[in-house]
C-alpha cells in the first residue's frame, strides 16, 4: 500500500468533511456519511485502521486489535476477539475514561463496550481485550473528523 503524506491526507479528509457538512445540510442528519462514501476500514490481519473516502484510502495507521485470548472478568470468562461485521460509531467520550478493563483514550464506541481508542501500548501483534488501540496522536487525529453513525467495516 503507498504511504500518503500529512498534507494529501488532510486534503482528502477536509474534502470528505466538506461533503459530509454539505450533504447533512442539504439532505438531513444522517445523509451526510453516505453522501461522502466514508468509512472506516479496520483490517485485523494486516492490524491497520484505514479512512476510506470514496472506495479510496485517504489514510492509515497501525492499531492493535483483540488478542483472542480469554480472560476472567466480573467472575465470567471473556474472549478477547474484535467483533467483525459492519458497525458504526454510536458514541465518543473526549480525552481519557476509566473503562471497566482500564483507560482509553478519545474512545469511539463502534458495537457494544468495543471501541477503538488512544493507548499508551499499542504493539505490532493484537493485544487487546477486543478494542481497536491506536496511538494516542492518531487518537486526537481521528476523534477530531469521525462523527457519530460514521460506517465501521472489521475484517480479517
Amino acid at each position: 500500500m503507498r504511504r500518503r503524506t500529512r498534507s494529501r491526507v488532510m486534503t482528502s479528509v477536509a474534502m470528505a468533511a466538506l461533503l459530509a457538512v454539505l450533504g447533512g445540510w442539504l439532505l438531513g442528519a444522517g445523509a451526510a456519511q453516505a453522501s461522502s462514501a466514508y468509512h472506516l476500514d479496520i483490517d485485523v490481519g494486516e492490524q491497520v485502521l484505514s479512512e476510506v473516502v470514496d472506495g479510496q484510502v485517504a489514510a492509515s495507521y497501525h492499531i492493535s486489535s483483540g488478542s483472542g485470548e480469554d480472560y476472567w472478568f466480573e467472575g465470567a470468562v471473556w474472549d478477547g476477539e474484535t467483533p467483525r461485521g459492519w458497525f458504526e460509531i454510536y458514541a465518543k467520550e473526549p480525552g481519557w475514561v476509566e473503562g471497566p478493563l482500564g483507560g482509553l483514550y478519545n474512545p469511539m464506541y463502534f458495537t457494544g463496550g468495543f471501541a477503538i481508542h488512544g493507548s499508551g501500548s499499542v504493539p505490532d501483534y493484537p493485544a487487546s481485550h477486543g478494542c481497536v488501540r491506536v496511538s494516542l496522536g492518531d487518537a486526537d487525529w481521528l476523534y477530531a473528523r469521525v462523527g457519530i453513525g460514521t460506517p465501521v467495516h472489521v475484517h480479517d
